[in-house]
């Protein structure tokens, strides 16, 4: 798990960064707008679209 909230679809992490050590921690997400603790609506959206 690359912290909290981990967000898996399909048993595969869309928001993975090569390299990052697992850990229980705060998961921080990059986003157009900075660092922040959850993914934008609109990166979801993208995320989901793109496992179909």
């Amino acid at each position: 798990m690359a912290g909290s909230p981990t967000f898996v679809i399909d048993g595969c992490d869309p928001f993975a960064e090569p390299g990052r050590a697992p850990g229980l921690a705060c998961r921080m997400y990059r986003t157009p707008l900075g660092l922040a603790g959850l993914p934008r609506p609109e990166q979801l959206r993208q995320a989901l679209t793109s496992a179909l």
